[in-house]
C-alpha cells in the first residue's frame, strides 16, 4: 500500500489547493510554453508535427521562476512496433498503429548542475522533473492543450518513510538456465576486460504484456493504457540512457480477453509460468530482447517485482513481472527498470555502494523516492555482463533505416539522411562529425566505429573486434564502414576445450563446469545419468532446462 503524503509549499500569488486523488498538499502552477525553438527543417502547414521537436517551459516553483527544456524522445517506439489483443473467439489480432501524437519528452530545468526530466505533453504536462536536490511530479487539472492551463506540481516528502515494498529477486545468478549462489562485485574489485564493449552503445528491443486485470483496472480503454504504458516507456529509457542504452519499445500485448497463463500472487511461480510462454510464443511473433508482464494481481508479502538474473538474451529466461503497484506510473517504471537491471546481473545496491541521487535503481525496497540513477555497483555489474557472449543480442545498432521516427539532427541518434550525430553543438564532442549538419566534416571519411581511427577508416582486413575464446571469431572492417562487423562466433556444436564441451552461443560450457555450477564445488560430472542428455543442465527445482 502506497499512501501519498507531502509537507505544504510556500504560497504564491496564484496558489490554491484543490482536491487531487491520494495528495494532500500540491502547489497550483500555470506552465507557460516559450517561443518555439528551432527545428531541422521548415515544413509545409500540412506536414508539421502536432509536437514540436524541442519546447520550453516557465513555471513558478517554490516562488522561483524555473524553465523546464524538453527534448522530443526519438525512437521511444521501435521499428515496426506493433500491439497485439485478442477478438471475441480468442483470435490473435496485431495490429501496426501509426502513432501521431509522438508527445514524450526528456529534459532538465535550465541553469541547474543537476537535473533531469521525463515528461508527457500529450494534454498537458505529466510526469517527473528534478531540481538540484528536489524532485517533483507535475499534473494537469484539467486534461487540455491549452497553454498556461493549471497543474498540480507537488514534491517528495523528505521525511516519508520507506513504503514496504520489495523486489522478490534473491543474490542468486542465473546463468540462462541454472542457478549461483553469487557475492555482488565491489566496485574496486571488478573491472571489465572488454573496454570497447563497454563503451559500445546498447540498445534493447523491449516487449510489455499486460494482463488482463490490468486491461480491467484501467477501464478496459486501450488509449488510456497506451499513454501509461509510453509514459513508463519513456521514463525506462531516460534512466538507461546514463548507461549509454537505448530502451525502445517494440511491441505491447494486452490480455483484453483472459490471461493466456495462470497468475496467482505466488511470484515466482508466475515468473516461470510467464518464461514459459513467452519462450514459446513470443519469438515467432516479435524479435524482441526482453519480456516484461505488467500485472495488477497483488504479489505475496511486500514483493512488486521479480526477474531472473543475468538472464538477458535468454530464449527463455530474459523476463521479469512487475506488479502495477502505485496510480504513479513512474514508480512503477522504476521497478520495471529495477527488474531489468536483474536482467542485466545487477544485484541489490549495499551499503557499500555509492549513490549520486536519494535513491538508486537497484535499491531493494521501493521507497516514496523514485530512482533517478544507478550505483556504482549496479555500473560494474553492468559493464561485467558485457563479457558475456550471450549479451550480443542489445549490440545489434538499428540502422537508419529500421527508426520510425522523423530524423534530428542533435538526438544523438543516427537516422536517414545523416552520416553521424554527435548531439547538439554545446554537447558534441567528436571532431570528426559537424554538429550543426550531422555530416562527417570535409576530408574526413568517418566519425565513429571501430574501425574508424582518426576520422579516416582502416584497411579491409584489419581486426577490429578480436576472438576473445575458442567459440568466437574476430571481425574485421571492410574498408567501407566505420562501424565494426556484427560479433559472430563457432557454429553451436563445435567441439571446445579439447573436446570436453560444445559451443553454444559463443561460450563453451562442459559438463563438469555445470555440474559444479549447479552442486557446488567438490562435486564430479556424472555422464551416466539415465535419460539426461549431456548438453542438458538440471534446474534446482528439479526441471530440466535448455
Amino acid at each position: 500500500l502506497f499512501i501519498s503524503s507531502f509537507l505544504p509549499f510556500f504560497p504564491s500569488s496564484v496558489n490554491a489547493i484543490k482536491e487531487l486523488s491520494g495528495v494532500k498538499n500540491y502547489e497550483v502552477v500555470y506552465p507557460r510554453r516559450l517561443h518555439s525553438l528551432h527545428k531541422r527543417e521548415v515544413k509545409e502547414p500540412e506536414q508539421q508535427e502536432k509536437f514540436e521537436t524541442e519546447l520550453k517551459y516557465e513555471m513558478t516553483v517554490n516562488g522561483k521562476i524555473a524553465v523546464l527544456y524538453l527534448k522530443k524522445s526519438k525512437g521511444l517506439l521501435a521499428p515496426g512496433y506493433t500491439e497485439t489483443h485478442y477478438n471475441s473467439t480468442g483470435g490473435e489480432v496485431t495490429t501496426s498503429p501509426q502513432i501521431m501524437d509522438d508527445c514524450y519528452y526528456q529534459g532538465h530545468v535550465i541553469n541547474e548542475k543537476v537535473s533531469d526530466a521525463s515528461i508527457s505533453t500529450c494534454r498537458g504536462l505529466r510526469g517527473y522533473f528534478s531540481q538540484g536536490d528536489q524532485r517533483y511530479f507535475i499534473e494537469p487539472l484539467s486534461p487540455t492543450n491549452q497553454d498556461a492551463q493549471e497543474h498540480a506540481l507537488f514534491k517528495y516528502d523528505p521525511e516519508e518513510k520507506k513504503a514496504n515494498s520489495t523486489c522478490g529477486t534473491d543474490d542468486i545468478l542465473w546463468v540462462h538456465g541454472s542457478r549461483q549462489n553469487v557475492v555482488p562485485p565491489a566496485t574496486s574489485l571488478v573491472k571489465s576486460k572488454d573496454r570497447k564493449g563497454r563503451e559500445r552503445k546498447k540498445y534493447i528491443e523491449f516487449y510489455l504484456v499486460l494482463d488482463n486485470g490490468e486491461f480491467k483496472k484501467h477501464n478496459q480503454d486501450p488509449e488510456e493504457i497506451r499513454k501509461r504504458v509510453f509514459e513508463m516507456a519513456n521514463y525506462v529509457n531516460m534512466l538507461y540512457k546514463k548507461l549509454n542504452t537505448h530502451v525502445a519499445l517494440v511491441g505491447m500485448e494486452i490480455w483484453n480477453d483472459k490471461d493466456k497463463i495462470k497468475i496467482t500472487p505466488n511470484a515466482s511461480f508466475t515468473l516461470e509460468n510467464f518464461s514459459k510462454w513467452r519462450g514459446s510464443v513470443l519469438p515467432r511473433r516479435k524479435r524482441h530482447d526482453i519480456a516484461q508482464l505488467i500485472t495488477a494481481t497483488e504479489l505475496s508479502g511486500t514483493t512488486v517485482g521479480l526477474a531472473f538474473m543475468s538472464t538477458m538474451c535468454s530464449p527463455y529466461h530474459s523476463v521479469g513481472i512487475v506488479q502495477d503497484h502505485s496510480e504513479n506510473v513512474l514508480r512503477v517504471a522504476g521497478t520495471m527498470a529495477h527488474e531489468m537491471g536483474h536482467n542485466f546481473g545487477m544485484f541489490h545496491d549495499s551499503y557499500v555502494c555509492k549513490c549520486p541521487s536519494t535513491i538508486c535503481v537497484m535499491d531493494r525496497a521501493l521507497s516514496f523516492y523514485i530512482p533517478t540513477d544507478f550505483s556504482s555497483c549496479s555500473r560494474v555489474s553492468y559493464d561485467k555482463f558485457f563479457e558475456d557472449k550471450l549479451s550480443n543480442c542489445v549490440l545489434n545498432v538499428p540502422l537508419p533505416t529500421d527508426i520510425i521516427s522523423t530524423p534530428i539532427c542533435g538526438n544523438q541518434l543516427v537516422e536517414m539522411g545523416e552520416d553521424c550525430d554527435c548531439g547538439t553543438p554545446e554537447e558534441c564532442t567528436n571532431i570528426c562529425c559537424d554538429a550543426k549538419t550531422c555530416k562527417i566534416k570535409a576530408s574526413f571519411q568517418c566519425a565513429s566505429g571501430e574501425c574508424c581511427e582518426k576520422c579516416q577508416l582502416k584497411k579491409p582486413g584489419a581486426v577490429c573486434r578480436p576472438a576473445k575464446d575458442e567459440c568466437d571469431l574476430s571481425e574485421m572492417c571492410d574498408g567501407k564502414s566505420g562501424i565494426c562487423p556484427d560479433d559472430r562466433y563457432r557454429i553451436n556444436g563445435f567441439p571446445c576445450q579439447n573436446g570436453k564441451g560444445y559451443c553454444l552461443m559463443g561460450m563453451c560450457p562442459t559438463l563438469q563446469e555445470q555440474c559444479t555450477e549447479l552442486w557446488g564445488p567438490g562435486r564430479r560430472a556424472d555422464t551416466r545419468v539415465a535419460g539426461i542428455p549431456a548438453s542438458l543442465s538440471l534446474h534446482t527445482q528439479g526441471k530440466i532446462v535448455l
